[in-house]
């Protein structure tokens, strides 16, 4: 397992109490999308354990981590980041269509999987009652309610 040096870019709101932030860090720290990266605040001395951040979004210099992120955290904070984590997503290059439900407070981690579809001429549906961030005018956003009717 790989320890990478991050700092904090820039805090986003995407609801009025959850910042996401701007993670700067090596390429091969950014989890891809259903991974993540345990970070741990080196200036932040009242959080001992490792926060798990999830990509909502990804450059080639870092990510945009979704929130929850602790409130402490503050830009130009140092990280030390631990992964990337987990088992994470890959899309079928057979897939012509992709719903994605998000049934939590925010969409922001499906938000990674979108170019990947887009990428490989896929249909995507978002469906979600949270507020959506910017994404492409290609995907279709629909109320979680209609996930049923859309299945069949």
């Amino acid at each position: 397992m790989r320890l990478y040096d991050a700092s904090i870019r820039e805090l986003r709101y995407y609801t009025s109490n959850d910042p996401a932030a701007w993670i700067t860090c090596p390429a091969e720290a950014i989890p891809a999308p259903g991974r993540y990266i345990a970070a741990w605040s080196v200036t932040d001395g009242a959080a001992p354990l490792s926060t798990p951040l999830f990509a909502a979004q990804i450059a080639p210099d870092g990510f945009l981590a979704a929130p929850p992120i602790p409130s402490s955290w503050e830009p130009g904070a140092i990280l030390e980041l631990r992964g990337p984590l987990g088992q994470g997503f890959t899309l079928p290059a057979t897939a012509r269509r992709l719903a994605l439900a998000a049934l939590a407070e925010t969409s922001t981690r499906l938000l990674p999987l979108i170019p990947l579809a887009l990428q490989n001429d896929t249909a995507v549906a978002l469906f979600s009652d949270s507020q959506i961030p910017d994404i492409p005018s290609a995907v279709e956003i629909y109320p979680i309610q209609d996930l049923p009717e859309a299945l069949t």
